[in-house]
């Protein structure tokens, strides 16, 4: 009996020592981070420094439960000012997305199969999110690595009648999917779908054959190559293609200020959103990362956004961003 009454007490106080030890690497990572030392730690959750010192090395036995409760809200709310700042990347209208949405509306009304590509980045998900959610008859997959036939019509089968389990081989899932698709206009978002094998490729263009329902391929430039296949033999999958639409690797600057001033209200000033342009490249996650590190600095120097602060930070992006390049071109080297 005393072993069985001991056993919980111990499985619980292992519980509460990992937490801690993630909490401490918690704290030194917004300590690193931002550059915050121990004494300014102490001051915002009302503790002394030798108690900030002694939770960092593990060594702190006092009130642990208090301690971890200020700790976990200091961490949480220093997060929430980083993200007041920070608006997340929502869709804009611009020339490029109303193009996009003309060739996914062509595939809807006439029920064929559109592609769109472009490099990372550039907005291929936001498009599909944003059709999917104005147009609730849409099914938007979004796809993986080794995503099989099999894999992908249950995949689809989820998407159109959630609620129930699919079970089956891929014949029995796929004329389950056909009869489900035949009986309704429906349109397929396909994201990522230079992921997608020859082989489930085949099954969406045999799905296709007999549903004729409308089907948006959405992936990087890859993905044309894929449809094509090597030397032009996927001549079945890539002939039934009837439109490709090809981003641009970045936004045009007009297009850009768009979504930039939405993101950080700083850009309103011209100069701050030039400079976003030119070291982003008109790509619009990388432009997000800048901006973060931007809002980052910020708050670690305790000074307003400016147009030399995102120099600061845009070069030191670069460097890394340099770094990381000639490391894979000595890998290749070697």
């Amino acid at each position: 009996m005393r072993v069985k009454r001991m056993f919980p007490k111990t499985e619980h106080i292992t519980i509460k020592v990992d937490f801690m030890e993630k909490l401490i690497t918690q704290l030194k990572s917004v300590m690193e981070r931002r550059g915050y030392s121990q004494s300014y730690i102490a001051r915002e959750i009302g503790r002394s420094v030798a108690v900030i010192n002694q939770f960092l090395q593990g060594k702190y036995k006092g009130d642990m439960a208090g301690l971890a409760l200020k700790i976990t809200d200091f961490i949480q709310s220093d997060d929430d000012r980083i993200a007041a700042r920070f608006k997340k990347p929502v869709f804009a209208e611009t020339s490029l997305t109303r193009e996009a949405v003309r060739v996914i509306d062509f595939a809807r009304k006439y029920g064929t199969i559109c592609a769109i590509t472009g490099v990372a980045g550039i907005g291929k998900s936001m498009i599909l999110e944003e059709y999917a959610r104005s147009h609730p008859n849409v099914l938007l997959l979004e796809v993986g690595a080794g995503f099989t036939p099999r894999a992908f019509m249950n995949a689809l089968l989820k998407l159109i009648k959630p609620t129930e389990s699919h079970q089956g081989t891929t014949a029995t899932l796929t004329g389950r999917c056909i009869s489900e698709l035949a009986s309704a206009r429906r349109l397929i978002l396909i994201d990522e779908a230079e992921l997608l094998p020859y082989q489930t490729l085949e099954a969406l263009r045999r799905l296709y054959d007999t549903t004729s329902i409308g089907v948006v391929l959405a992936g990087m430039p890859k993905l044309t190559d894929n449809l094509l296949g090597e030397n032009g033999t996927h001549t079945q999958l890539h002939s039934r293609v009837a439109r490709y639409f090809e981003l641009p690797d970045g936004l045009g600057h007009d297009d850009f200020c768009v979504i930039a001033k939405q993101m950080m209200p700083e850009a309103e000033d011209e100069a701050i959103c030039n400079l976003l342009f030119e070291y982003s490249g008109g790509n619009g996650r990388r432009m997000s990362n800048i901006v973060r590190g931007v809002y980052e600095e910020s708050e670690r120097r305790d000074m307003p956004v400016s147009l030399g602060l995102m120099k600061i930070c845009t070069e030191s992006l670069m460097a890394s961003q340099q770094k990381k390049n000639n490391r894979k071109a000595i890998a290749n080297i070697r």
